[in-house]
C-alpha cells in the first residue's frame, strides 16, 4: 500500500535510523518548532516522508556545515522569504 509524502507513518526510532540522528535530537527539533511530527492519541510522534527529508536536510546542515539549531532556524526563515518572494515576483527579485 502507497502512502503519500505528508502521511504519518514512521515512529521516532524509525525515523532516527533513517536520517543518522539521535532520537533526543528529533524530540529537541520538535520542541523548537523545526519539525513538527503529528502526533498520536497517546502523544507519540509519527513522522512523514516529508518531515524525514526535512531531517535530512536538517542533518546536513548540523554535520556538513557545522550549524546550530538558532541557524538552521534562521534559514529555514530565509528559505520561506525566497519562496514567497517567488511566488510574488515570478522568481525575480528586486535589486
Amino acid at each position: 500500500m502507497k502512502h503519500h509524502s505528508d502521511d504519518p507513518v514512521y515512529v521516532i526510532s524509525v525515523a532516527a535510523k533513517l536520517v543518522g540522528l539521535p532520537c533526543w535530537m528529533l524530540r529537541q527539533l520538535d520542541n523548537e518548532g523545526l519539525v513538527s511530527p503529528t502526533r498520536t492519541a497517546k502523544n507519540r510522534r509519527l513522522y512523514s516522508d516529508r518531515d524525514i527529508a526535512t531531517l535530512e536536510y536538517i542533518r546536513f546542515l548540523t554535520t556538513e556545515k557545522r550549524v546550530n539549531v538558532a541557524g538552521i532556524r534562521y534559514i529555514f526563515e530565509l528559505e520561506g522569504r525566497f519562496d514567497q518572494m517567488a511566488r510574488e515576483g515570478g522568481g525575480k527579485m528586486n535589486r
